[in-house]
């Protein structure tokens, strides 16, 4: 019995030692001193492992000063370029530029690709407070808007780093990205940039809305059936959604819109028809 007092677990009870021991011996390790004594030793343990982190951390960073004044002197001595090549394993690389023109696009490619997938719901038109607050104007509001709760809680959605690095980088970019208005609080207008190659948009009757609740699918119908060119700002919202390769629609929205509608989305990949079996709640 004596190996079994210094375990704080039952694990290192016998199988067969019967019940009233084990409940003798919980009753035993509940005593305060026994308590003390543990906590004592996590303690003691705990600062030592803290003495033995901070001597390593101490060894790494004079070690790390030690390469680093090396470096410096090497580089004094033979120059940039010449420590470039030298250096094993590279930690950069120069000629970039030199690689063929298909490799460097290719890359610039991998590099757009690497966030992962995002869900984003596109945002619906109240028309009472549109009215409202914009007059008999509504194309005076941004409603035409794609909600992204990262960004409407944080405020901060970083623009993709391949998107300003050099113009060939750009160009590459700019085929997976597109800059899309963005539904923020207190009405301020805001754009951000989105993966329209990857990412999923969900158009959705969440609070009962009908497919006249999303602008960008009047616009479409509108187009379908005017000969008369769209307003520039009102064409060029509708080509920014037309770059939408995956998109989710509640069953409310798609089957009250005509079929044609979403023939107007001339990349669309796969469209995913949904509905929810609860009132005011996304399928997403």
């Amino acid at each position: 019995m004596t190996d079994w007092l210094h375990c704080p677990g039952e694990d290192a009870l016998d199988g067969e030692v019967e019940d009233e021991f084990r409940d003798e011996l919980r009753l035993f390790q509940k005593q305060e001193w026994l308590k003390d004594i543990r906590e004592s030793t996590r303690k003691h343990y705990e600062h030592q492992l803290l003495r033995v982190m901070h001597k390593h951390r101490i060894a790494q960073e004079e070690i790390t000063d030690d390469f680093v004044r090396t470096q410096l002197q090497d580089i004094e001595e033979y120059g940039i370029s010449a420590m470039r090549n030298r250096a094993v394993p590279a930690y950069t690389f120069d000629r970039f530029d030199d690689l063929p023109t298909e490799l460097r696009l290719r890359i610039w490619s991998f590099a757009s690709r690497m966030n992962k997938p995002r869900y984003n719901n596109v945002h619906a038109v109240d028309w009472f407070e549109t009215f409202r607050n914009c007059g008999h104007d509504p194309r005076r509001c941004s409603s035409k808007m794609v909600y992204d709760a990262d960004f409407y809680f944080s405020e901060n959605r970083d623009v993709p780093s391949v998107l300003h690095i050099c113009r060939e980088s750009r160009s590459v970019a700019q085929q997976v990205y597109t800059l899309m208005p963005l539904d923020m609080l207190e009405g301020r207008e805001k754009r951000a940039y989105f993966n329209t190659l990857y990412d999923f948009f969900f158009i959705g009757a969440t609070n009962g809305e009908t497919w006249t609740s999303f602008l960008i699918l009047v616009d479409m119908v509108i187009k379908l059936n005017s000969s008369r060119p769209l307003r520039p700002q009102i064409q060029k919202d509708v080509e920014i959604f037309q770059n939408i390769r995956h998109l989710t629609v509640d069953f409310e929205v798609f089957a009250t819109a005509r079929a044609r509608v979403w023939a107007e989305f001339p990349l669309l990949a796969h469209i995913v028809i949904c509905s929810s079996p609860y009132a005011n709640t996304c399928c997403l």
